[in-house]
């Protein structure tokens, strides 16, 4: 039926589709660093490395409602929201296109089953649209989209020796994309955002440390102790990055938009408070934007953020030699030592009585302890 129908297929039911010719991303990348030998087993690393991305994919509208129609400004506008739902009699309705009936018998029962068709009337933006005949036409691969990244990072490594190991690494990334059309009749991204696909700062350290108790170690190496206290050896990670980007609507904000950022981070922020809620948005329901309004207020502010990460883990093994080929292990993980929980982002809809409220956790693990016994031979 659907290869019958021909172009016809998919008009009244909209269409979004990948170009089969498309352009595929590219992306140039470079690094550069250096390193230097404190002693013997420390080592210090500095580098470099940033890339940038052009021909990313991002959705285009094909049939947007052209500029002139959309209301602008920082006010609520039901004129323009009123005119373009406006109903007007349908061109498309099937009574006229009734010849279809004998020229194409398949194609005039598929329309009949569509309400695009069978509605006697229509709303006026829809007529003011390209492609009007369609129900919305995406093409989710236009190759408009950028990326660029830069990051610093710092690494400190002590080799194992002496019973003792040491691995830190921080990262200092900034990764911005233009992948968002902020209007649908926009024909390329024309705004850098924050990424969410990297974090500004990232540190994770690793310890591993040998108790010095037992055979070949510093203390107790013979006698009762050592039976019970040597051979043992701990471990400790930790790891802390920033909490994924707020992505705010449009809203309808009374103050300094370039002031935003700094009056909205809070100095004493907690789950009631996430962020300075006392700012002048307008919180009354009914004079929130209606449709058709242009982006007026920004999607992200790199310094407001939801819970990030912070978390120490740590293990503690004993291996035991049974005989001279064959040795016992046994391992006690805790993971999310601190039982912290990562929280989920706060409400930022100005009209809800939770605005500024963190309500609930990610599904981040909270803290469990994990056993291990094996027999190595």
């Amino acid at each position: 039926l659907q290869s019958g129908l021909g172009a016809m297929a998919r008009a009244g039911q909209g269409f979004t589709f990948t170009r089969y010719n498309r352009q595929h991303p590219r992306v140039q990348r470079w690094r550069f660093g250096i390193q230097r030998e404190l002693s013997s087993d420390i080592l210090v690393e500095a580098s470099y490395w940033g890339q940038w991305g052009s021909r990313i994919g991002v959705t285009r509208r094909l049939d947007p409602l052209p500029a002139q129609f959309w209301a602008s400004g920082n006010v609520r506008n039901n004129a323009v929201a009123t005119e373009m739902n406006r109903q007007v009699p349908n061109p498309f309705h099937i009574s006229n296109f009734a010849s279809l009936q004998t020229s194409d018998p398949v194609l005039y029962q598929h329309l009949s089953t569509l309400g695009a068709f069978t509605s006697q009337t229509v709303a006026k933006n829809r007529l003011l649209r390209a492609f009007p005949h369609m129900n919305g036409l995406n093409d989710n691969s236009d190759p408009t989209g950028a990326a660029r990244t830069h990051a610093f990072e710092l690494n400190f490594t002590k080799r194992f020796s002496r019973g003792f190991n040491v691995k830190t690494s921080y990262t200092r990334m900034f990764q911005d994309d233009r992948v968002i059309m902020e209007n649908e009749f926009e024909t390329t991204p024309r705004l850098w955002w924050p990424s969410n696909t990297a974090r500004p700062h990232r540190l994770t350290a690793t310890a591993i440390m040998e108790l010095p108790f037992g055979r070949g170690r510093r203390f107790l190496q013979s006698g009762i102790l050592n039976h019970i206290l040597g051979g043992w050896q701990a471990a400790f990670t930790y790891e802390f990055q920033n909490g994924p980007l707020l992505g705010w609507g449009n809203l309808i904000y009374k103050g300094d938009i370039n002031s935003f950022e700094s009056d909205a981070a809070s100095s004493s922020k907690s789950l009631d408070q996430w962020f300075n809620t006392n700012l002048p948005f307008d919180r009354v329901s009914g004079n929130q934007f209606a449709a058709y309004q242009t982006r007026v207020f920004p999607r992200f502010f790199n310094g407001l953020r939801a819970d990030g990460l912070r978390q120490w883990n740590g293990n503690l093994l004993r291996e035991i030699r049974l005989t001279e080929g064959m040795r016992f292990q046994f391992r006690v993980d805790a993971i999310n030592l601190q039982n912290r929980s990562q929280m989920n982002a706060p409400d930022i809809n100005p009209v809800s009585t939770n605005f500024g409220r963190v309500l609930s956790q990610t599904s981040s693990l909270n803290r469990f302890y994990q056993l291990q016994a094996r027999i190595q031979f």
